[in-house]
């Protein structure tokens, strides 16, 4: 998991909600209640993190609401490094 530590400074820095980057929220709806962000923070999101890794996402990747958990993020970002 420690590839992904670059997606938990992002994710820290849109939401700046550290307390919920945990396991027990990875699978809570990036844009539901809890995590709460808006259709601009997706956009950050996804920017930083192509430019973070040197990846880009396609459409697959965000539709159906693929890129809209951090475990989902976490598996399309290893698929793409691997």
């Amino acid at each position: 998991m420690k590839e992904m530590e670059k997606i938990k400074e992002i994710f820290i820095k849109i939401s700046g909600k550290p307390e919920l980057y945990t396991e027990e929220y990875f699978d809570s709806p990036l844009t539901g209640e809890i995590m709460n962000f808006s259709m601009q923070d997706m956009i950050y999101l996804l920017i930083e993190i192509e430019e973070a890794y040197g990846i880009n996402f396609s459409k697959n990747d965000v539709e159906a609401y693929r890129f809209n958990t951090l475990s989902n993020i976490f598996n399309i970002v290893r698929s793409k490094l691997n």
